[in-house]
């Protein structure tokens, strides 16, 4: 086990573990003995290896910094908790996510950062219910998921508000249909059957398309399909009323790199429905410039914590995934949900939770749930792959809003 420290605390959502210390401060007589060390132990489930490893390293390191300013503001107040985490490698794998969850129980902690996936969420979900673990994850995102009363809490909105933000992007760009290419697990197909259903109430249609193995490396195959599809396609709607669909994570890169190949394919838009590949497709020559040759727009969760973003990228010395600085926060919210449950029983530390997340705001904004215990709102940038003198870079265009009391929008 793993003790944080840092030397600069930054002071996000401690209101509430303010007024609990001092509760607890008052109700201690003068001559009790100085309480012992308060071990808050939180374990994290992340990608350390495999496909999703690059955004496994920035949330290892949001979880670092996190625990770093949560324990020094403790030390600060002269508090006794302190926070330690275990972090455990799932390889990008739902197999070895749920062992690794195993381990950690057999540990004893009942609050877990994490998983990455929707898949790798999907494979533990049942295991954390059974033995009352709490799964906070920072980055699954699959509507099929958003399920009330478990014990997985998510700090993402489920996909049906990128769904409907797409769909709605994507009519008034003047498409009017689009052939999904997509991953073939349950982030991938929840996303697919969300946009279809939000296009196609906006009068579009959504041809049969192709889904594919993630970890098959090479997408000759399904790219010759997807061309041939699309040139007739092209022939029934006109070149700019088509698009592609991706949905993908890291293999994004090698599906953009080899799609260049194929003539159909550089003749459209592309639209993508996954942000975990965004750095890595501007760092490669041959996926950028695809991208940038079919505007390839591509959603990024929207976070407003500068400050921990560059905290984030002083560590890693890169820019973060935007999930990353969500992670930051469930770590904050755990904290504070224990320390105001006081106990590991799971009932009382789900309430906590619940609350804690109402009441919390911090580097990506107001963490409040839904009844599924997911993030209620949620905001989305659109980028797009621009040149500029040789290099590569994502520009925003648009951003989708869900905020409390005001209209869903899209800004341009």
């Amino acid at each position: 086990m793993k003790f944080i420290k840092r030397r600069e605390p930054i002071k996000f959502g401690i209101y509430g573990i303010v007024a609990l210390l001092l509760v607890t401060a008052a109700l201690t007589p003068a001559c009790a003995p100085p309480p012992r060390t308060i071990d808050i132990t939180i374990g994290a489930l992340l990608p350390l290896t495999g496909e999703l490893s690059s955004g496994g390293e920035d949330t290892q390191a949001a979880l670092e910094i996190a625990a770093d300013d949560i324990n020094d503001y403790l030390s600060e107040v002269n508090s006794k908790a302190r926070v330690t985490l275990v972090i455990e490698d799932t390889q990008t794998s739902p197999a070895v996510a749920l062992d690794k969850l195993d381990s950690l129980a057999r540990n004893g902690i009942k609050l877990v950062i994490g998983p990455d996936s929707s898949a790798e969420v999907q494979a533990i979900k049942a295991y954390a219910d059974e033995n009352e673990i709490l799964v906070l994850s920072h980055a699954s995102t699959a509507a099929s998921l958003a399920i009330p009363g478990d014990n997985v809490f998510r700090f993402a909105p489920d996909d049906t508000l990128l769904a409907e933000a797409l769909a709605v992007l994507m009519w008034d760009d003047g498409i009017r249909a689009i052939i999904p290419i997509w991953r073939g697990d349950v982030w991938g197909e929840d996303l697919l059957k969300a946009t279809k259903e939000k296009f196609e109430k906006l009068g579009g249609n959504v041809i049969d398309g192709i889904s594919y193995d993630p970890t098959a490396g090479s997408f000759g195959t399904e790219l010759e399909t997807m061309d041939s599809k699309l040139g007739e396609a092209i022939d029934e709607y006109g070149t700019g009323a088509v698009a592609v669909y991706l949905l993908s994570y890291e293999e994004a890169l090698q599906i953009l790199a080899q799609a260049q190949d194929y003539a159909n394919l550089t003749q459209v838009k592309w639209y993508g429905g996954g942000s975990q590949s965004n750095n890595a497709i501007i760092s490669d020559t041959q996926a950028a410039q695809f991208a940038a040759a079919t505007s390839f727009l591509n959603p990024m969760y929207s976070d407003k914590g500068s400050q921990v973003k560059r905290q984030i990228e002083d560590k890693i010395k890169r820019t973060p995934e935007p999930f990353a600085l969500v992670a930051y926060d469930a770590v904050w919210v755990a904290t504070k949900a224990y320390l105001a449950a006081g106990t590991h029983e799971t009932g009382v530390l789900k309430k906590a939770l619940m609350r804690e997340a109402e009441q919390y705001y911090g580097a990506t904004g107001w963490t409040v749930l839904n009844e599924a215990g997911d993030r209620k709102f949620g905001e989305y940038d659109f980028c797009v792959v621009v040149e500029d003198n040789g290099t590569f870079q994502w520009k925003r265009i648009a951003r989708y809003e869900s905020v409390p009391d005001v209209p869903r929008s899209i800004i341009r």
